[in-house]
């Protein structure tokens, strides 16, 4: 999968069609893209990441010894890019941002719950059998056990929502997207291999889109948010 990977990235006139965000007239831009890919990582790095991830580590090995590190569909008209491999040395504070951002979605949720007791409602049509606590993951023991240890790796390029591994519990190794907006973990992918296969076969647009319209691009003469559409490879 890394020689896949690698011969994706160095792939020549790569573009992306994008069409205006709440626009429906046509215009659209287009995106040359690029992928930058980091020289390995150190051995102490390499060290860093199996006394870091345990016995979810075994994949990732390969992978930042080879390359420390990716920055993908960069525009490098502007440095917009979508996706950012981390390299070794920046886990921590992706990690530290990961945790702070739970807490923060943990103090929101425990004020909304406030409002809802000053709010309440007599509402005959209320079902008074719903229980809200069903939809609340922070109260799953075996969701709260993995999320406390798992460990950022990757981020969608400036938007706060990230990519973990998880390094404990039955789904070791799982790769998550957790979206900075809703708080939530998402199965990404089931081992770090299949991370790297959703990026190099999943149609560029279709990821980026699934991953939430977090990524746009710019004109360089507007303030207009350019998003993803086609994707288009190889001379016209």
């Amino acid at each position: 999968m890394l020689d896949t990977f690698a011969q994706f990235c160095q792939t020549p006139d790569q573009r992306l069609v994008c069409s205006a965000e709440g626009s429906d007239n046509g215009d659209e831009l287009v995106v040359r893209i690029t992928h930058r890919l980091n020289p390995g990582a150190s051995a102490a790095a390499l060290l860093s990441v199996r006394s870091v991830l345990g016995g979810a580590a075994e994949e990732l090995l390969g992978f930042f010894a080879r390359f420390n590190g990716a920055t993908l569909f960069v525009d490098e008209r502007s440095g917009t890019a979508a996706i950012s491999i981390a390299p070794v040395e920046l886990w921590d504070s992706l990690t530290e941002q990961y945790q702070d951002l739970r807490e923060d979605l943990e103090l929101f949720g425990a004020d909304d719950e406030d409002d809802e007791a000053l709010f309440e409602s007599d509402d005959p049509f209320l079902d008074d059998e719903f229980d809200d606590d069903a939809l609340d993951l922070g109260e799953d023991p075996a969701l709260q056990a993995w999320m406390d240890s798992a460990v950022a790796f990757a981020e969608i390029t400036d938007s706060g929502s990230l990519f973990l591994v998880a390094t404990d519990g039955e789904g070791r190794g799982n790769i998550y997207f957790f979206d900075a907006d809703l708080g939530e973990p998402e199965l990404f992918a089931t081992c770090f291999a299949e991370f790297l296969a959703r990026i190099v076969y999943c149609d560029p647009p279709r990821l980026l889109q699934y991953l939430g319209d977090l990524v746009s691009y710019g004109d360089g003469s507007t303030d207009t948010q350019w998003l993803p559409r086609r994707y288009v490879v190889g001379q016209r």
